[in-house]
C-alpha cells in the first residue's frame, strides 16, 4: 500500500510535530509513505522510513491513497494531527537533522527566540525578554538571539530584539540549527523554532498562555510556562484570524489589557522557574 500525505500547513513547527506523527503511522501500518511538506531537508536523516517531497516537485508515483492533514485549533497539536490517520500520540518523539558543525560559541551560552506569527504568541512583558538576558548573564549563561529579523510585526506594534542579548541575525538556517544544537538550553514561545529546538534533543522552554498548556510537546527537557490563573488559552476558544496582528478575542480594542495572558508573566516568575528546572 502507498500512501500520499500532504501537510496542508507551512508552519515550522507544524511540520516538526505531523511528521513525528506520520512516522508512526507509517511503522504501525507499514505502508509505504511519502510526505509533502515543507523544510524537507529537516527530516531525511531523522526519518529513513520515510519519503519527503517538496512542494514544487512533481508526483510521479502512483498512490492507493491520499491523507490531507492540517492544524486543529480545538485540541494539542500532535494529537489533532494523529485523530487524521486514526492513531494516538502515545510514543511520539519529535526530530530533526543535526548539522555537522564546530560549536559556535566558546563560552556557555542559551539560544532566545523572541519572534512568532501574531502579538498573542509573544511574551508582552515590557521590557521581559532584556530584563530575563540580565538575569542569565548573571548565571555565566550568555544569551544569543537566532532571528532573521531585528524588527517583525507591523507598524505601530514592532517587536525588537533585546539589548543584552548577543544577536544573530538573519542567518543560514543550518546556522541556526548549529547554534541550537550546541546550546545550554532553548527559550522560545509557542513557535516553529520551539519544536526544532526540541526536535534537535535540547532542553527547552516555552513561554505560552495564549495556548493551552499541553497545545504544545512536553516531556522531561521541557519547561512550560503557563499560568491559568489569568487570561489564558484563548487560541483554542475562540476562532483565531491569522490576518489580524493584534488579535485578543478579550481585549483587542484595550490597549493596557491587550494580551494580558502573557503581559503578567514576570521575568522573575520566569527565571525562578528556569533555576529550579536546570538546577542554576
Amino acid at each position: 500500500m502507498k500512501v500520499l500525505v500532504e501537510i496542508e500547513s507551512h508552519a515550522l513547527g507544524d511540520s516538526v510535530g505531523a511528521v513525528a506523527v506520520i512516522s508512526k503511522y507509517q511503522k504501525e501500518n507499514n505502508y509505504e509513505v511519502s510526505v509533502i511538506c515543507n523544510n524537507t531537508n529537516l527530516f531525511t536523516k531523522s526519518y529513513p522510513n520515510l519519503k519527503f517531497i517538496g512542494r514544487d516537485e512533481p508526483i510521479t508515483d502512483f498512490f492507493n491513497d491520499k491523507i490531507n492533514t492540517t492544524y486543529k485549533f480545538d485540541v494539542p497539536l500532535l494529537e489533532g494531527y494523529a485523530k487524521d490517520f486514526g492513531i494516538t500520540t502515545e510514543g511520539i518523539t519529535l526530530k530533526v537533522d543535526s548539522v555537522e558543525c564546530q560549536r559556535p560559541i566558546k563560552n556557555k551560552y542559551v539560544c532566545i527566540g523572541v519572534h512568532s506569527t501574531a502579538q498573542c504568541k509573544y511574551w508582552n512583558y515590557p521590557g521581559g525578554w532584556d530584563i530575563l538576558c540580565k538575569m542569565l548573564r548573571k548565571k555565566g549563561l550568555t544569551p544569543v538571539v537566532v532571528e532573521r529579523d531585528e524588527l517583525f510585526g507591523i507598524k505601530g506594534h514592532m517587536n525588537g530584539l533585546p539589548k543584552s542579548a548577543v544577536k544573530k541575525i538573519g542567518m543560514k538556517f543550518s546556522d541556526v540549527l548549529n547554534h541550537i544544537q550546541h546550546c545550554e538550553f532553548y527559550i522560545g514561545l509557542s513557535s516553529g523554532l520551539s519544536w526544532v529546538a526540541q526536535g534537535l534533543g535540547k532542553p527547552t522552554v516555552i513561554i505560552s498562555n495564549v495556548t493551552s498548556k499541553d497545545n504544545e510537546f512536553v516531556d522531561e527537557k521541557t519547561l512550560r510556562i503557563y499560568d491559568e490563573n489569568i487570561c489564558h488559552g484563548c487560541i483554542h476558544k475562540e476562532p483565531f484570524d491569522s490576518g489580524d496582528w493584534l488579535w485578543c478575542p478579550v481585549y483587542r480594542n484595550d490597549d493596557l489589557r491587550r494580551h494580558l495572558c502573557t503581559k503578567l508573566i514576570t521575568p522573575n516568575e520566569v527565571m525562578d522557574k528556569i533555576e529550579n528546572f536546570f538546577k542554576l
